[in-house]
């Protein structure tokens, strides 16, 4: 009678298995992994204003393009107070496209979903701890950053 084949490493336990899929928070995460998503955040915070101004040069550029090419002045200026309208929100729209990129980064990490919002928000304290250290001549490592982070 033939044996199927055995792996010659222990499958996995139950126990290990749930281990595997739940979800981390800021204080399980590698202080490398826990920078990283800092920085991050910072870089998203730092090129927040260039995407509004972009989606505010782009807004400009549709209405002058429908003011071009439509021969109405009401449906011009309808169009032109529907976009001035709509820009009030890009504020709004880029924070949220802001935040989903970092959360679904963490989440790539193994973050939950509140730790997300939590580093999301801890991120901005760490860029004038960072700004500080820097002018004194002091580049901070990874894990002095994530253990700033962590006690926020």
């Amino acid at each position: 009678m033939s044996r199927s084949p055995v792996l010659p490493v222990a499958a996995l336990s139950l126990q290990s298995a749930v281990f595997l899929s739940r979800e981390l928070e800021v204080v399980d995460v590698d202080d490398g992994v826990l920078a990283g998503l800092v920085r991050l955040r910072l870089a998203l915070d730092r090129s927040h204003g260039w995407l509004l101004l972009g989606c505010i040069f782009v807004a400009l550029a549709s209405v002058i393009a429908v003011g071009v090419t439509v021969e109405s002045r009401l449906a011009f200026g309808a169009y032109a107070a529907a976009v001035a309208a709509g820009t009030v929100g890009l504020g709004f729209v880029a924070e949220r496209l802001s935040f989903g990129l970092f959360a679904n980064r963490a989440s790539a990490c193994g973050l939950s979903r509140e730790a997300s919002e939590h580093l999301f928000v801890a991120a901005t304290d760490a860029d004038h701890w960072l700004d500080v250290l820097n002018s004194c001549g002091h580049a901070a490592s990874d894990s002095e950053l994530a253990s700033f982070v962590r006690h926020r």
